[in-house]
């Protein structure tokens, strides 16, 4: 759980639920183990900088709390200090650590929901940020760090980010202002207008946007899922953590509680869907799938044959009586609106899933992604989950989230998936995946949103915001009957503002570019760059940056090449 050095180098502490309490006196070379103080399922510790034979550590487990000791003797022995205060360590399993200034042994710190200190050696703890009652740091407290130099000054970060103080920790100021940090859950937007979104956060309730980069809460808690529904985008349904379901009937201005008729156990972020083609239908679940006739007004149950909660659904848009839902990693499917469910897992590993998805045109081809690691990211069936392929491919061993199928209108062959390392795409039906970087932060890519009528492409991250693309970059591969004959068509739209797509024509197997060029012959973008099989394909093109003007496209096949020259009107 944590190692830490003394000031020289030369002595480390390592410790942790599975290898003890240890101790190294060669610079971390090897290790003794030692049972001066036990172990708990979390466990941290702290040197002091200035008085090397000082240390504090703190355990937790969810029979005790929360306890800490001290050692003045280099960790030879340890005491408990401040019996009986009550850290409301009830998530250190998720927020908990614990440090000790570096120029004063006397002021150490331990962070729950709160950072909790101590100015006198650890005889007493005080709360210094009192989150839930008036303070004006954040809650769930993750890290802390001090100046090099200045003994007073410190700084913390949490669900909400980063503060500093310069008191040591009596006041704080909030360094937030220009840094964009929330962690979102879910995003969705509102299909009549891609400009409205809306997304539910981590400790940051429900948030909203109607076209600025600045968004305003809707409603508080922690958020989840977010609906528009089909028929009328008007009316909305939200939730607050563990489906507490929220309403609004006027496109997001209010919103009101909408859990009547809604029992049993549910998932943290709870799934919402809407009826793909009749009017105030949402579907939501708990242990069984519920329903509701009066956008939310009351629910009922509809479902049997499922065991446990149910963490994602989805629903057919071509026939919404086909019906998915998945409960830690078993895939259930419904032929008859959800009232009936069976198991629909073979080939699947055990793993938790992180989402299922239904092909927009075709109820018997669907995806689903995992957590966790090794082999099996993302699978597919297209025979409405008689069996499943794994199509993880090339992608990287790391929690997968959540997946898209690419669909403009019509069918493509692009899928994209969202990792806990980024966003990747493929464009074979997922034979293959490329990192999908541009612009990007090194976050975790958590949820996506796409919105057919504005052409824009969302990604929802647990850390960094939300960032959005107008068209997926790569190619699309819309069949794989080999071509009479290799084929550059016109662009279209022509002329265009700002994207246009370009279909071609491979007839061998090899390598393949595709790029753009001004007037100058100068190159502007590369669109394809890689091999490809026989095949007719379309790229787009994204010409934002550029002036008005005549550009060329040029495609290269082996000894194929072709030319043809397109205008950008702004």
């Amino acid at each position: 759980d944590d190692v830490v050095f003394s000031p020289s180098g030369d002595t480390a502490y390592a410790v942790g639920s599975g290898i003890g309490f240890r101790m190294s006196t060669d610079g971390g070379q090897t290790f003794t183990a030692t049972t001066p103080v036990s172990m708990q399922t979390r466990n941290h510790i702290a040197v002091s900088r200035s008085s090397p034979n000082i240390l504090y550590f703190a355990h937790h487990s969810s029979a005790i709390g929360i306890n800490v000791y001290k050692s003045t003797d280099a960790g030879a022995t340890f005491n408990q200090i401040a019996t009986g205060t009550n850290f409301n360590g009830g998530q250190a399993w998720y927020d908990f650590y614990m440090y000790v200034n570096p120029f004063d042994p006397d002021y150490a710190y331990v962070g729950s929901v709160d950072i909790w200190r101590t100015t006198n050696g650890g005889t007493n703890f005080q709360n210094i940020t009192n989150g839930y009652a008036g303070g004006n740091v954040h809650v769930d407290q993750q890290n802390l760090d001090f100046h090099p130099t200045d003994p007073n000054q410190m700084f913390c970060s949490n669900d909400g980010g980063v503060w500093r103080s310069s008191d040591r920790g009596t006041t704080w100021i909030n360094l937030n202002a220009s840094l964009t940090l929330t962690q979102f859950y879910r995003i969705t937007s509102d299909p009549s207008n891609y400009q409205h979104l809306l997304g539910g956060t981590q400790d940051n309730g429900t948030q909203r946007t109607t076209g600025s980069v600045n968004w305003a809460a809707a409603f508080g808690g922690d958020g989840g899922d977010v609906c528009f529904q089909s028929q009328d985008n008007t009316r909305i349904l939200g939730e607050t953590q563990n489906n507490g379901v929220q309403r609004s009937l006027n496109g997001g201005n209010n919103w009101l509680p909408a859990t009547t008729g809604l029992t049993g156990s549910a998932a943290w972020v709870g799934p919402i869907v809407s009826h793909p083609d009749s009017a105030d239908i949402f579907y939501t679940a708990r242990q069984q799938v519920f329903k509701t006739t009066n956008a939310g007004a009351s629910w009922f149950p509809i479902s049997s044959g499922t065991g446990g909660t149910i963490r994602e659904m989805d629903i057919s848009r071509t026939n919404a009586r086909a019906m998915y839902v998945t409960s830690g990693g078993q895939v259930y499917r419904s032929t008859d609106g959800g009232s009936t469910f069976s198991i629909a897992s073979t080939g699947l590993p055990t793993r938790t899933i992180t989402s299922i998805h239904v092909h927009p045109d075709s109820e018997n081809v669907v995806l689903v992604t995992y957590s966790g690691f090794g082999a099996g990211k993302v699978f597919r069936t297209t025979n409405s989950g008689t069996n499943w392929q794994n199509i993880s491919g090339n992608l990287p061993d790391t929690p997968t989230n959540d997946a898209l199928i690419y669909y403009p209108g019509f069918s493509t062959s692009t899928y994209l998936v969202a990792t806990d390392v980024g966003v990747f795409i493929s464009n074979n039906y997922g034979t293959s995946w490329t990192e999908l970087a541009d612009g990007l932060p090194n976050t975790v890519a958590i949820h996506f949103d796409y919105n057919l009528a504005g052409n824009k492409l969302r990604i929802a991250t647990h850390g960094r915001g939300v960032y959005e693309t107008s068209i997926v970059t790569g190619v699309i591969n819309y069949s794989d009957n080999r071509p009479s004959d290799f084929k550059l068509l016109q662009n279209y739209p022509n002329p265009f503002n700002p994207t246009t797509n370009i279909t071609f024509q491979i007839v061998d197997d090899g390598l393949v570019s595709l790029r753009v060029y001004d007037m100058l012959g100068r190159e502007v973008a590369t669109l394809v760059n890689e091999r490809q099989k026989p095949g007719t394909y379309t790229a787009t093109w994204d010409s934002r940056g550029l002036s008005s003007g005549v550009y060329y496209y040029r495609l290269r096949a082996g000894v194929h090449e072709e030319t043809k020259k397109m205008l950008l009107l702004r």
